[in-house]
């Protein structure tokens, strides 16, 4: 059976993770970290856990 990992975040300290229900997940990864910052260290963690790389998707659009 394959292992659910989750992730939440919200922007500042007065939001509440737990309303990001994730409960049916076996991970959990979280943080509180504004959504203008580039800086993600437990999305980063998430994605390696995975075995994935974390790239940049903001910028201008190429399509």
């Amino acid at each position: 059976m394959a292992r659910k990992i989750g992730y939440r975040r919200v922007s500042s300290n007065e939001q509440n993770l737990e309303r990001q229900d994730l409960s049916y997940c076996d991970r959990v990864f979280e943080e509180k970290v504004s959504g203008g910052s580039m800086k993600r260290p437990e999305l980063a963690k998430m994605l390696d856990s995975c075995g994935l790389a974390m790239k940049s998707t903001f910028g201008p659009s190429t399509a």
